[in-house]
């Protein structure tokens, strides 16, 4: 196609026009978090399947994504035929914004706290019949992969203060939450069970 505009590389990165944002929890368990990357100049470019180069790899955080130039290339070439797109030499980015172990729950435990104290109108389901909740023993936190957008879900551990029962733990589930300015927080459902999977999670308590 002849007259196509040219684009190099060199502009596509400049003036950080191409971004990557990292999603979810530090895990090295791939359905944990994920790259994202998006592009913010002019003209408007479609990235393709960028994102899916770099996803399900599991990432913490100032791990080192490198975006090569021959897969970024392909990606422009195929999904923008308007264009025609030269240049070479690869970019690196710094993976960041990842919940890690330092992340601050104290808004859920207090939620529970409160909760946990009401005899009647308590916001928390219980699907199992003991209903009293000890003292705090770990906090665990994952992508909530049932919500839609950048949700997590965590799991609050507790001792079970009921004497007459068999169980010695139970499991403060929290779905739908958000994570901002190094804060969890929010939930769309919580609920108390005698069994908890916290497999792949992040352990912060």
């Amino acid at each position: 196609m002849k007259g196509r505009k040219t684009i190099s590389l060199s502009s596509v990165y400049s003036n950080s026009n191409l971004k990557m944002k990292a999603e979810g929890v530090e895990s090295k368990h791939k359905s944990e978090n994920s790259i994202q990357f998006s592009y913010t100049g002019k003209p408007k470019l479609d990235l393709g399947d960028l994102d899916d180069s770099y996803d399900n790899k599991g990432y913490v955080n100032g791990n080192k994504v490198t975006v090569k130039a021959s897969t970024l290339l392909k990606e422009l070439r195929e999904n923008n035929p308007d264009y025609k797109f030269t240049g070479s030499g690869n970019h690196t980015y710094t993976v960041s914004g990842l919940v890690d172990k330092s992340a601050d729950y104290s808004k859920l435990v207090n939620y529970v706290d409160s909760e946990k104290k009401k005899e009647e109108d308590s916001k928390i389901v219980y699907s199992t019949s003991i209903t009293k909740l000890g003292d705090l023993q770990k906090v665990y936190v994952g992508r909530d992969t049932y919500s839609d957008g950048n949700k997590y879900e965590a799991i609050l551990v507790y001792t079970n203060s009921d004497s007459d029962s068999d169980e010695k733990t139970l499991y403060c589930k929290l779905d739908g939450l958000t994570f901002k300015n190094g804060k969890l927080q929010g939930a769309d459902n919580y609920r108390i069970t005698s069994d908890g999977d916290v497999d792949d999670m992040l352990q912060l308590k």
